[in-house]
């Protein structure tokens, strides 16, 4: 069974794709009867202020407007849930992480920024949708799990949302060394290669 999804928390830094991930979550949040919280971050080394955000007569950044237009485009989509809204400076995966703590019932969705997403997924723990495009159907999909992630939880999740998409799996190696072990089992290739077996078989049984 899927997980169910209780919270979810749009990111917005870059508003090339704001209306995107505005969309894709009310149209997750509708599905799932969860409620919204809307956090725009502006990194200040890596985005201008849009124009029509401008800043204060202090040449400060002007939040109270960002929320209002941010507001604005949220009216366009009628939605039936009103959102929380948070707009803050810098620092966005721990802004996300502030909001979403260790709840596993919480969802994000994110466009896409090299160096954010990065640091976002290094971040936090729960499932993270990330748009490249603004194109509203996925054909390929992309599922990276490692050896201590609820593989089949991640898999079915989105087999569950994104049923037109054809998913890859992609196995991310890790093992780290536990002094406390015996030698002789410390041995990394036979460790490594028990894993690759095990991801062979994931694949077999699930796709």
């Amino acid at each position: 069974m899927h997980r169910s999804i209780q919270k979810i928390i749009a990111v917005l830094s870059d508003f090339s794709m704001c209306d995107e991930v505005l969309e894709e979550t009310f149209d997750f949040a509708q599905k799932h009867d969860a409620s919204v919280e809307i956090l725009y971050v502006h990194e200040t080394p890596l985005f201008d202020v849009p124009d029509f955000f401008g800043t204060n007569v202090a040449g400060i950044l002007d939040k109270d407007k960002i929320k209002k237009e941010i507001e604005a485009k949220i009216a366009t989509l009628k939605p039936s849930i009103t959102p929380a809204i948070f707009v803050k400076i810098d620092d966005t995966p721990d802004r996300v992480w502030a909001l979403a703590r260790e709840d596993k019932k919480t969802f994000v969705i994110t466009a896409y920024h090299e160096k954010i997403t990065k640091k976002l997924i290094q971040k936090i723990k729960q499932p993270l949708l990330v748009l490249k495009t603004s194109n509203p159907r996925y054909s390929k999909i992309a599922l990276v799990i490692d050896a201590v992630s609820n593989a089949h939880a991640c898999i079915q999740n989105v087999q569950h949302y994104f049923k037109q998409g054809q998913i890859e799996l992609i196995y991310d190696y890790r093992y780290i060394v536990d002094p406390s072990m015996e030698a002789s089992i410390q041995n990394v290739q036979i460790i490594q290669k028990a894993q690759e077996e095990a991801f062979e078989t994931l694949k077999k049984n699930m796709l």
